[in-house]
């Protein structure tokens, strides 16, 4: 099972503890008007409930720019994959964007054979990602962010 972890997270970020090796946990943060969770491990229907709970509470604040750092998941089902258009649909509705960055070679396999590589804006970085919400003319406009070669 998952735990909050209080004492080793940077300000504003929730972070589940790794009870079980095998069990992945995130993080959240805010990068100008962006929250941005990351994901490690196995992106499975075990993980859904609290990442849905996460998402929900987050847009229901009204933030509406989210971006899933998916660089430490190396699987992804599609319970998953339903959340994620699940979190683009309710971020459009909010005049937003959810965003992905960071697919393993694994994950982005499951997202090309699954076409949902043409519905989401994917970005090989986080950089790369926070500057595209910036492209956007939809979007308040924040600092560049130096992307990675």
């Amino acid at each position: 099972m998952f735990g909050l972890v209080t004492g080793n997270c940077p300000s504003g970020a929730l972070e589940l503890e790794n009870k079980n090796m095998n069990e992945p946990y995130f993080t959240t943060r805010v990068v100008g008007n962006v929250q941005i969770i990351e994901l490690f491990g196995r992106f499975d229907a075990h993980q859904v409930a609290p990442v849905k709970s996460w998402l929900r509470e987050t847009c229901d604040s009204g933030a509406n720019l989210i971006l899933f750092n998916l660089k430490g998941v190396n699987f992804i089902d599609t319970r998953a994959l339903s959340l994620l258009v699940t979190g683009m649909k309710w971020c459009q509705e909010a005049n937003g964007a959810l965003r992905l960055c960071g697919l393993q070679q694994p994950v982005q396999i499951i997202f090309e054979m699954t076409h949902l590589n043409r519905a989401f804006d994917i970005s090989a970085h986080e950089a790369e990602a926070l500057n595209s919400f910036q492209a956007s003319p939809a979007f308040p406009t924040f600092p560049t962010f130096p992307t990675e070669d």
